[in-house]
């Protein structure tokens, strides 16, 4: 009996052992195999002269740019868990690099590089992946549509490439996505409505593309976005009301598009500053019409604004309120009428304003020259009247100052002769 038993638990031991072999055999092979996927990368590359460290006589974790962690099993087996090769002079493809070996990769990171071609469908393999960063790279395919099933990534970005083709709608399966970034590529169609489903995201910006249509009014539902930029796209149509959700936003950028349509009727009633935390606000360089709204007067937060290049209306005295912490105003270029206000001089972090080309009347406020920040002001080509103030001799930074086609009279004061950093200096009277 007492033999049977000692067989048994033999057998037992031996089993288990078995059972346990392959598995301790396979995590420490996991980091070989890690290893060996890189090596071969790495021949592929032309520039890998940064990866000296990258050879057989040394572990993978002390690698240039590789970190090793344990696995999540707690077994005391360490594998590789971010690659972080940022302006390292790669260059190169990454079709060479065996996906389905990095398995453990939480973190990548091959930005501003030259690494080139296609992104490999088969990155869709890091299926832990929770960020994603290739930026300013020269990949030229499409986004793969397998990005879509990578549902841990928390931060994407393919920016500054030459990615073509369309937004998959299969990103909107990245619902715990934080940050997008595929801004300045060549990509084209429209945008996916799919990407109102990713309601963790708090950063989108698709901004300098090809993309066209209207804006989808499913953006609405991203009511966690502080930054959203669709700069220099060919979108057309008006601002959706739904956008009215995004009571978080601190970063609006629609410029270089050809949105239509009367201000007060898509922008103007979406009231977006009545959260109070708007501080950069870029529509220009559209096709908006009508007054700019009285909304706009109470976003005390407001620190960088640009309207110009469009069709406004409307008083700027009346529209336009104390902004204690604005730096640069652009309203060019449009049909804007009233007068400059004394109360625009309690800006007293302005160091741009441009008003130029448009109807504004009445003389420039002495008070102006309370805005001792002040490095470019265009007043150019509007009806204003008057002399120049003495009280600019106090803008001591003023290095623009283009006045010009306007009914001023006098003489240039002699206090001007202290602004000593002005190159660019005109005015026509």
């Amino acid at each position: 009996m007492a033999s049977q038993l000692h067989k048994t638990l033999l057998c037992a031991t031996l089993l288990l052992l078995l059972l346990l072999l392959p598995r301790a055999l396979l995590v420490k092979a996991s980091l070989g195999s890690q290893g060996r996927a890189l090596l071969h990368w790495k021949a592929t590359l032309r520039s890998p002269q940064s990866l000296r460290s990258w050879n057989l006589n040394s572990s993978p974790c002390n690698w240039t740019g590789v970190t090793c962690n344990y696995p999540v099993t707690g077994r005391r087996r360490s594998v590789i868990t971010e690659i972080s090769l940022p302006r390292m002079g790669l260059a190169g493809p990454l079709d060479a690099l065996d996906f389905s070996a990095l398995g453990s990769l939480l973190r990548l990171n091959l930005s501003y590089n030259q690494l080139g071609g296609a992104i490999p469908p088969a990155i869709s393999a890091l299926s832990r992946l929770v960020s994603l960063d290739l930026t300013s790279n020269q990949f030229t395919s499409k986004i793969p549509v397998g990005m879509g099933s990578m549902k841990e990534l928390r931060f994407l970005s393919l920016s500054q490439n030459q990615m073509v083709g369309t937004i998959p709608p299969s990103l909107n399966n990245l619902t715990g996505l934080m940050s997008l970034h595929l801004e300045d590529n060549k990509l084209v169609g429209v945008i996916p409505k799919e990407l109102g489903r990713l309601h963790e995201l708090m950063y989108l910006d698709i901004g300098v593309n090809r993309l066209s249509g209207s804006i989808p009014s499913s953006l609405g539902n991203l009511t966690k976005l502080y930054h959203l930029d669709l700069y220099q796209n060919q979108l057309t149509g008006v601002i959706p009301r739904e956008l009215t959700n995004l009571v978080n936003l601190v970063y609006l950028s629609i410029a270089d598009n050809t949105l239509t349509g009367g201000v007060l009727s898509s922008f103007g009633n979406l009231n977006i500053c009545k959260s109070g935390v708007l501080q950069y606000l870029i529509l220009s360089m559209n096709n908006f019409q009508g007054p700019i709204p009285i909304t706009l007067k109470n976003c005390t937060t407001l620190e960088r604004v640009r309207l110009e290049y469009n069709q406004l209306t409307g008083d700027v005295s009346q529209c336009l309120g104390v902004y204690p912490h604005l730096y640069y105003m652009d309203l060019s270029f449009n049909l804007l009428s009233g007068t400059v206000s004394p109360d625009w001089a309690r800006w007293h972090n302005l160091t741009r304003l441009r008003i130029s080309n448009n109807n504004i009347t009445g003389v420039i406020p002495t008070e102006f020259g309370q805005l001792t920040k002040l490095q470019d002001l265009d007043l150019s080509s509007n009806y204003l009247q008057g002399e120049i103030p003495k009280s600019f001799g106090s803008l001591t930074l003023l290095y623009n100052l283009s006045l010009g086609n306007n009914q001023l009279v006098g003489h240039v004061p002699p206090e001007f002769g202290m602004l000593s950093n002005i190159p660019i200096f005109i005015i026509w009277i």
